[in-house]
């Protein structure tokens, strides 16, 4: 197990020093923005209600963002300002704690089965191409994995602990659910699995366990900020029920489709069919993924990240129960060697896409965007050009190292209007840079924004060689060539 930590631990130190950036939204603007923003006393996205005139709970957990505050406080006190060597630190982190799903998913296969089959899926967990580059991200549905491998650790190694054991376990789950809140359909799951085999005290205890940290931290948190337990949950609910329909609509056996694309086929149709056939067997492995994956293909908003805590788990089963189908069968020469040139495929492929992952800068375009204008030194508030499309792109505000104001244009935006409001601004406040997203149609846009402003062309931002080929593949992504001009003067 040891050599398989190191090599998994040598790809996830590639990624935390060469895959620099940040994966999604969600693991920059929800975590790393928002907590250095309380450091440096601004009240962004209005989640502390003391500083707001009309607050209401965002419907997030505070638990991991206020680690990276605590973090981040800690580095403004030890003389660390400059925000790339923050993130170093922070990649170098999860890159250790990320670790653990490998240590636990070996250990429970060795529990389970035997010493080749535990082989077999700690390399998988080590160099699966996905792994090393979200394993070093601030991504709630990947950092929320340890714990719940760690909790299904527990209930393997020990199924007859006592009361107290299986609370331990319940803590280890409601930390995990204090991370990602959605991972309380993974413990329905466990605890059910436990009510099935009969195991009536510990399926309390591990209840008991769950509240007990939920209560502890996630309502402790929010009575402090709120003065009202769960209120944050509560929010959460709320808002998913109320915009279920509005982000990404699709079929039931969207997820099942990621899982069969994203583990590589054909291999990732053995795994699918391993982890689908062991439900019997390995109850406990099964069942909370299982409903985890049920409710999210039932959910209409689906998003890729949302199905992230359960891989590990389907890639872990899968090996087993794919292995077991296989040695339980009598197949002739030519079937087997169809499976290894299958196997051969996969860790051909397995291996070009983790290399090149491992070593993406990811949102280079608008990381490296924030670092040039923070070398300036000069910005008072900003306006952000993306008329091409109907939304506005938001700013790593983080590396600019300040916290101006933005302003959008986008396909929908009253383009003079705008400008005219914003040449009413005093000069200390008024937009003295122009970003420019895409180059389609970019001298019309500039003409256009030079009706109301005077501007100089500044530099140019490339995005890195995966970002531009998904930019390429997709234009939705959000990672065009990006512009900067700078504000010179205004036009009456």
């Amino acid at each position: 197990m040891g050599c398989i930590l190191v090599l998994g631990l040598f790809f996830r130190l590639l990624a935390a020093f060469f895959s620099k950036g940040f994966g999604m939204i969600d693991d920059h603007f929800l975590i790393i923005e928002q907590a250095q923003s309380w450091v440096d006393h601004v009240n962004i996205n209005n989640w502390l209600p003391q500083l707001s005139k009309n607050p209401t709970p965002p419907g997030f957990s505070y638990f991991y963002t206020g680690l990276h505050y605590l973090l981040f406080s800690l580095f403004e006190k030890t003389g660390i300002y400059d925000p790339q060597a923050k993130m170093y630190i922070i990649r170098l982190l999860h890159a250790f704690y990320s670790l653990l799903t490998i240590y636990f998913g070996y250990r429970i296969t060795e529990k389970l089965t035997n010493l080749n089959y535990a082989k077999q899926v700690g390399l998988l967990l080590a160099i699966f191409w996905l792994w090393p580059f979200l394993s070093v991200r601030n991504l709630i549905e990947v950092v929320c994995i340890p714990m719940l491998m760690w909790a299904t650790w527990l209930a393997i190694k020990n199924e007859k602990g006592n009361f107290l054991y299986y609370a331990c376990v319940g803590v280890v789950l409601g930390l995990a659910f204090n991370i990602r809140f959605q991972t309380l359909f993974f413990s329905a799951g466990f605890i059910l699995a436990l009510l099935i085999q009969k195991r009536l005290k510990q399926t309390i205890a591990t209840g008991l366990g769950i509240l007990i940290c939920a209560t502890a931290i996630q309502g402790g948190i929010d009575w402090y900020i709120w003065h009202i337990p769960f209120v944050e949950f509560k929010g959460y609910i709320q808002y998913n029920l109320q915009h279920a329909t509005d982000y990404i609509n699709l079929p039931w056996y969207t997820y099942l489709l990621l899982f069969a694309g994203v583990l590589i086929p054909p291999v990732s149709l053995f795994l699918l069919f391993g982890f689908f056939i062991s439900y019997k067997k390995y109850l406990l492995l099964f069942l909370p993924s299982f409903i985890f994956l049920l409710f999210h293909s039932y959910f209409p908003n689906k998003q890729e990240r949302f199905i992230m805590p359960i891989l590990p788990f389907v890639m872990m089963l899968g090996t087993i129960g794919w292995n077991e189908f296989i040695e339980r069968k009598k197949f002739d020469i030519k079937f087997k060697k169809t499976l290894k040139y299958s196997w051969m495929f996969f860790f051909v492929l397995n291996a070009i896409l983790l290399v090149t992952i491992s070593f993406t800068y990811s949102k280079r375009n608008r990381v490296e965007a924030m670092r040039y204008l923070a070398i300036k030194g000069d910005v008072q508030n900003l306006i952000i050009e993306n008329s091409n499309n109907s939304d506005g792109i938001i700013s790593p505000r983080f590396y600019l190292q300040k916290w101006p104001l933005e302003y959008f244009i986008t396909g929908n935006t009253n383009l003079p209007k705008v400008c005219d409001s914003l040449k009413t601004l005093p000069d200390s406040t008024r937009p003295n840079y122009v970003i420019f997203y895409e180059g389609i149609k970019l001298p019309q846009r500039v003409a256009a924004m030079e009706h109301f402003f005077d501007l100089k062309y500044d530099t140019i931002i490339y995005p890195s060689f995966i970002d531009d080929l998904m930019y390429r593949l997709n234009p939705n992504n959000d990672n065009a060539v990006t512009y900067i001009y700078k504000i010179t003067g205004s036009k009456e």
